[in-house]
């Protein structure tokens, strides 16, 4: 199981520490911080020159930030013949929407809608 991210506030003193000389098994000791998570914010230091933790990947989104705009602008509108002759190709846009939100997330229609800030009425 994984601990908690160690703060950037941590990084830069573990850093500061090795580079006045304090050995790292020292280091771990007084940050209570295990010598392998001391040993690798300092391998990286070394090799990047950054106490930076790497940009972590995401899931992708269901909906372009198009796909969504033009959702809330129907929703907030009510006009469902704006929907059907829209850019967007229907049929690509609702199985976006329906199949891959609602369904196979287990969501209810109000719960997507909360889930993108869109009101439900």
């Amino acid at each position: 199981m994984r601990g908690k991210e160690v703060s950037k506030t941590h990084r830069k003193r573990i850093i500061g520490a090795y580079l006045s000389g304090i050995r790292q098994r020292v280091i771990s000791t007084q940050f209570g911080i295990p010598t392998s998570t001391v040993n690798d914010i300092i391998k990286k230091y070394k090799e990047t020159g950054s106490t930076e933790p790497k940009k972590r990947s995401r899931r992708p989104k269901v909906l372009t930030e198009r796909d969504t705009r033009a959702l809330k602008r129907i929703i907030r509108t009510r006009d469902w013949n704006r929907f059907c002759n829209s850019r967007i190709n229907r049929k690509s846009f609702l199985n976006r929407l329906i199949e891959n939100r609602i369904k196979k997330s287990n969501l209810t229609p109000k719960q997507f809608f909360h889930s993108y800030d869109l009101l439900w009425s």
